[in-house]
């Protein structure tokens, strides 16, 4: 039982009707929607700017028009998208929006002077000659190759040319030795979305936007929702900005603050969601290891075909994923923040398929497949018979990243378990990524290298975190064209066996191929299949955030909000009121969850397990603000960009702007890796379920 005190100084919000006020954890220090990296800065900015197709509000998050009037009409080669824009658009400004604009707006985000946040999404599937101006209001898109998910380029935001025609000319020939395209006098956050840049207050950091009456959506009536103003606002501590939430100050409170699964639980008018993250935590394999890899290091498997090597490894893969205890990393660990992992395809992304059912710890089961593939028990010594086991069949090393308080915890769990199957643990190296990256996927091999294991600089097993985009793409990770010794190098798995490669690959280049969302959507079901029949990565678990909303609030989308894509249009309020007063609270929670939880696993190998798993969750709250660290991928990107750009957080508590700290390539990384970039999450997708507190 634990006692939470959440004692806050005085903080005065004003909110008045139709006003919403959303609270971040984060200051806010950009001011344009295409230099802007911070999450705090995508949140208001999605308010300003948008682009000829958003995220649909419904179940599947399809995209659907914005600025445009319909999808577009795509080529049979599917590289060219011919779109027509809604009649009479005008900016936030007052410049009339035409397909010009549009031609503009992809040249500035393409410009490699502004360093926009879109340029590496571009290269390799446009430049500046792909965008064409047919006439007043169409516009037409001819990518070099076919994309995997084009929708993301086409929805890049619109800005007006008459505003910003002389500033790109400048940074284009290099007059501006800057080029600086941001600004805190908001000049540069003008837009053609419901609400438009009003003002900034440094010292209070405080974003203002209000209605923008030239948005398409208030003038024909589409716009349902009644949100005058939206008022972002820094509260630093989670405290306070519960507190503030209680007392009605606020209207949202973001996922970022990371409350605890019950934290909110016992305070009346408050609206919670729990949103699946574009996120998983997981286990990496070497697959050049002998025993879980290659096979070839298992009892009568040295003269075996490679095929039938592969399968016992397989067996030894599915044993060490039992030994993964899903259930206590989840509940008990990160204080049911999280949900156990099948796939390493994260329950937020669009396909996900919830039938997959996560492997039970369970060591009984691990041992059985052990012994089907020729270990002998009787050969190890457990002198004290605690059933851990003093020698081994087999020892590895296990590296862990030493920047995550979580992690840190369900690696050591892991590692006081592998002696218990007969997998000695020679050493559990936990340190920083300047460590980890050159021993995995920015191993620096030269020729046809692969990534070797641990003894050979390289690793044996990786306990890491990636980042995905709402559509999922994991070509560059497991595709046998992604191996470091090719010309893309993402596949530092060396995951690599023909007959599986020939049912993988093509069902890569299948799913990303497709642009009907439905046919994308059952491929990717059965890529899910294939990943979890032959598990090259050990899934952990997929993070959840809490959303926290005013019970009054309605309209809104926490799965949309999360990836800074909310359609604040919709937002309404049902019963706003006026008040200005100091909020101090101190308010005792006092919990006692206990969970428990009977899973029945069937795995691929016949083995049959039901495991009752009773744990008691004690909750416990903090100001602290603590995120998973991981690798982000691109979403569009397979191939990788020409250059690499390495980003890292040592800081668990990350209490900054969201700002990642940028490494210019700190290991000589070649060029042709695909971009990874290891930053604190900072996205949410896929909401699980609504609680409301009455």
């Amino acid at each position: 039982m634990t006692s939470t005190q959440l004692a806050v100084s005085p903080i005065e919000i004003n909110q008045t009707l139709n006003t919403v006020v959303y609270a971040m954890p984060y200051d806010f220090s950009e001011y344009s929607v295409y230099t802007a990296n911070s999450y705090a800065a995508k949140q208001w900015l999605s308010a300003v700017n948008n682009g000829l197709y958003a995220r649909s509000t419904a179940a599947d998050r399809n995209w659907v028009p914005d600025l445009a009037t319909a999808l577009p009409t795509i080529s049979l080669d599917k590289k060219t998208f011919s779109i027509d824009l809604k009649q009479n658009l005008v900016f936030s400004n007052g410049a009339p929006l035409t397909s010009a604009d549009v031609v503009f707006s992809f040249k500035v985000a393409m410009s490699p002077a502004i360093n926009t946040n879109f340029y590496w999404q571009f290269v390799g599937f446009m430049d500046n000659s792909s965008v064409v101006q047919i006439d007043i209001d169409t516009v037409e898109i001819t990518l070099l190759k076919t994309a995997p998910f084009p929708f993301s380029l086409l929805s890049t935001p619109l800005i007006p040319e008459e505003t910003f025609g002389t500033l790109y000319d400048s940074c284009a020939v290099g007059i501006a030795a800057d080029c600086v395209w941001d600004n805190p006098d908001l000049s540069f956050s003008v837009g053609a979305g419901p609400y438009k840049a009003s003002s900034f207050n440094a010292t209070a950091q405080e974003i203002t936007v209000v209605k923008n009456d030239n948005y398409y959506g208030w003038v024909d009536g589409s716009a349902t929702g009644n949100i005058d103003t939206i008022v972002f606002k820094k509260i630093s501590e989670k405290g306070a900005a519960i507190a503030n939430l209680v007392e009605g100050r606020i209207d949202v409170m973001d996922a970022q603050y990371r409350p605890g699964q019950d934290e909110l639980a016992f305070f009346s008018g408050i609206t919670e969601a729990f949103v699946g993250e574009l996120a998983h935590q997981e286990i990496s394999l070497n697959h050049l290891h002998p025993m879980y890899g290659t096979g070839k290091g298992l009892p009568g498997m040295s003269g075996a075909t490679d095929t039938d090597a592969w399968a016992a490894a397989l067996k030894v893969r599915t044993a060490m994923s039992h030994l993964v205890d899903r259930l206590f990393a989840s509940n008990q660990i990160s204080d049911g923040l999280a949900q156990p992992a099948a796939t390493p395809m994260p329950s937020a992304a669009i396909g996900w398929d919830e039938t997959f059912v996560p492997l039970a710890f369970d060591i009984n089961a691990a041992k059985l497949l052990m012994e089907a593939v020729g270990f002998d028990y009787s050969t190890l010594t457990d002198a004290d018979f605690d059933g851990v086991y003093e020698t081994f069949f087999f020892s590895i090393t296990v590296l862990s990243p030493n920047t995550n308080p979580l992690r840190n915890e369900w690696s050591a769990k892991y590692v006081l378990e592998l002696p218990k199957i007969g997998i000695g643990v020679t050493e559990h190296v936990s340190t920083g990524w300047a460590q980890i990256i050159p021993r995995t996927f920015g191993w620096t091999g030269t020729g046809t290298s692969l990534v070797p294991l641990y003894a050979d600089a390289g690793y044996d097993i990786l306990f890491v975190g990636f980042g995905w985009g709402v559509d999922y793409n994991p070509q560059s990770l497991y595709d046998k064209t992604g191996r470091h010794d090719t010309t893309s190098g993402g596949n530092f798995y060396n995951f690599d066996v023909d007959e599986v490669q020939t049912m993988i690959g093509p069902l890569i280049l299948d799913y990303l191929a497709e642009l009907d969302f439905t046919a994308r959507t059952a491929k990717v079901k059965l890529l899910q299949a294939e990943l979890y029949k032959f598990k090259p990565v050990l899934p952990i678990l997929y993070p959840l955030g809490h959303w926290g909303f005013d019970e009054d609030l309605g309209g809104y989308d926490p799965v949309l909000l999360g990836i800074s894509s909310a359609q604040w249009h919709l937002m309404t309020q049902v019963e706003s009121g006026t008040t200005s007063e100091t909020v101090t609270t101190s308010d005792t929670v006092t919990t006692s969850d206990t969970v428990t939880t009977s899973d029945t696993v069937t795995t691929s190998d016949t083995v049959t397990t039901s495991d009752t798993v009773t744990t008691s969750d004690t909750v416990t709250t903090s100001d602290t603000v603590t995120t998973f660290d991981t690798v982000t991928t691109s979403d569009t990107s397979e191939e990788g960009p020409a250059t690499v750009t390495v980003t890292v957080s040592d800081d668990d508590t990350s209490t900054t702007d969201g700002l990642e700290t940028s490494i210019a390539d700190p290991v000589g990384l070649p060029i042709h890796i695909l971009t990874i970039l290891i930053t604190i999450i900072m996205t949410s997708f896929g909401v699980n379920f609504i609680k409301k507190r009455a």
